[in-house]
């Protein structure tokens, strides 16, 4: 299989997978959290830990990778505008990812120290907070996937002269 189309398309994938995810939160669990009383959403926040702190650097590894990757395999066109959608996409998701590490991430440190049934009287604010941030994050990694399908449809690599021969 070739390098570049292997790289193209796994980078769809992955990101894909997370703007999917990102918009599943959008559209169903943000809501839903917000209607949580506190020691739901706290017990809520404790049993989802230990999946994500084993899963999460895992997945942004193969991301970050693999979008970097499909960037190296365009640096020969770094004029082109394939190149730059690619670079966005690496960028909204250097944001996304640093939005978990500086936003969400110290919100869900503070929360596991909480207990159940005794919530600060500060919760609701503080998950108005982690909302805000995963709402954020969900924009970037949409706007990622956005500008990756773009790169795919102004893409040269993998038009034959039959291809531009049907579009004249």
């Amino acid at each position: 299989m070739n390098y570049s189309i292997f790289v193209r398309y796994s980078s769809l994938f992955l990101v894909g997978l997370m703007a999917g995810n990102s918009l599943a939160f959008i559209l169903g669990v943000g809501p839903a959290i917000r209607s949580l009383s506190a020691p739901a959403y706290i017990e809520l926040h404790h049993s989802i830990h230990e999946n994500f702190v084993r899963w999460t650097p895992v997945l942004y590894t193969c991301l970050l990778g693999i979008v970097s990757a499909n960037l190296f395999v365009l640096r020969n066109q770094w004029r082109s505008i394939e190149f730059f959608l690619v670079l966005f996409t690496l960028i909204c998701i250097f944001d996304e990812m640093l939005m978990m590490l500086r936003g969400n991430l110290p919100l869900h440190r503070m929360i596991q120290s909480w207990e159940v049934f005794s919530p600060p009287t500060n919760w609701a604010q503080v998950r108005q907070e982690w909302l805000e941030f995963m709402y954020l994050r969900a924009a970037l990694l949409i706007t990622g996937f956005s500008l990756l399908v773009l790169s795919c449809c102004v893409s040269k690599r993998f038009r034959t002269s039959q291809d531009v021969a049907v579009v004249f």
